[in-house]
């Protein structure tokens, strides 16, 4: 798709962007909709953003970054929310990394505008706004452009990156814990395991570590044979010999 057609997309077509939308996508979250894109694959395009794993000092030093990418077609259809894992490796052949990804789901809840917003006097009335547009959009359904949901994607993934994978996984084993028994952001059982997975598959070594370290934060917090039970689940999901898995919980 050539860089021209799509900008007047942008510019003129059916979904327009102002300069004073630019302006504020360049200021708030630091990319342009009409500059800041890549040609991606089957004649779609994306946003994308990497962030280094700097909290997770075992894929930091093996050089895995996370990243979020939005891949959308010319008309602006929504292709793919996507986490994305990458590592170079060490080779002369293209491409000169590895790349895995987690596909996501944004779920929108209301699509009022920034102005609507600002007009609000106080918390109430921007209530009772959100909800009259979620009753309409129950009736007409909702769709946002694919720059609105990066925004949201590259917000969710920069925390990770923050505050790190690891981090995320110990503290959804506590999240019973917590009060209330949740956690402002994080993984859910699967997306633990898929995450887990896609890093396993960049970089074996320290997709391993963070495996094992996985699993015996699973023995400490839960009972022993619980955690056995699910070895064959575990080791289905992860593409893993279960007795390498056995090994890990046996040393415990």
């Amino acid at each position: 798709m050539s860089r021209q057609n799509l900008q007047m997309t942008l510019l003129g077509g059916m979904v327009q962007i102002s300069s004073h939308s630019r302006d504020y996508y360049r200021e708030t979250w630091g990319f342009d909709p009409v500059r800041d894109w890549i040609n991606h694959k089957d004649d779609t395009c994306a946003f994308e953003e990497l962030f280094p794993l700097l909290s997770d000092p075992g894929l930091y030093n093996a050089y895995v970054k996370i990243g979020a990418r939005v891949s959308f077609n010319k008309s602006l259809e929504l292709s793919n929310n996507e986490i994305i894992f990458r590592c170079p490796v060490d080779s002369y052949k293209y491409p000169r990394f590895r790349e895995s990804s987690v596909k996501c789901v944004h779920t929108v809840i209301s699509a009022g505008s920034e102005d609507v917003c600002e007009a609000c006097e106080d918390v109430t009335a921007l209530h009772k706004i959100i909800r009259s547009q979620q009753r309409k959009s129950l009736r007409t359904g909702m769709t946002l452009p694919p720059w609105e949901h990066f925004v949201a994607l590259k917000s969710f993934v920069s925390a990770i990156a923050e505050f790190g994978i690891a981090n995320l996984l110990r503290d959804a084993n506590d999240v019973e814990e917590k009060v209330g028994g949740s956690l402002p952001f994080g993984f859910n059982s699967r997306m633990q395991i898929q995450v887990i997975r896609a890093i396993i598959r960049v970089a074996p070594s320290a997709g391993s570590a963070l495996l094992r370290d996985y699993l015996l934060e699973l023995v400490e917090k839960a009972p022993r044979n619980w955690v056995e039970s699910r070895l064959p689940y575990l080791s289905k999901s992860l593409h893993c010999d279960i007795l390498m898995l056995e090994k890990i919980i046996k040393n415990v």
